[in-house]
């Protein structure tokens, strides 16, 4: 928000709307990665209920990636959801596997910090 409110203070300070061209190029640069990365997951997500729900029960089966679906639901980390992507890509075998034995319910009361 604050990206978007200087650029147009300073395109109206300026009086020159082209300077807003320089907003278009922050935002870009500082927030595509993680959309970027936000799309691919959402359309491996929500391509069928089926390999959504599964999908869920990979992630919460496991400890690394719930805390990593923690920091980016959380906000807590600006390359959240591309370590989210990136591990779960990386990983999948194994989060399959844990997703098939995965009981109903899960205590991740302590679970430790992510290092």
């Amino acid at each position: 928000m604050f990206l978007a409110t200087r650029a147009v203070r300073e395109a109206l300070d300026k009086e020159d709307p082209a300077a807003l061209k320089i907003y278009e190029e922050s935002w870009r640069s500082e927030l595509w990665p993680g959309i970027d990365y936000g799309l691919r997951m959402a359309r491996i997500m929500y391509s069928s209920p089926a390999l959504q729900s599964f999908a869920l029960r990979a992630i919460m089966a496991d400890e690394k990636a719930t805390k990593l679906l923690s920091l980016l639901l959380y906000r807590a980390s600006p390359t959240a959801t591309r370590d989210l992507y990136r591990y779960v890509v990386r990983s999948f075998p194994a989060l399959a596997a844990k997703a098939v034995f995965a009981g109903k319910e899960r205590n991740y009361s302590r679970v430790s910090a992510m290092h």
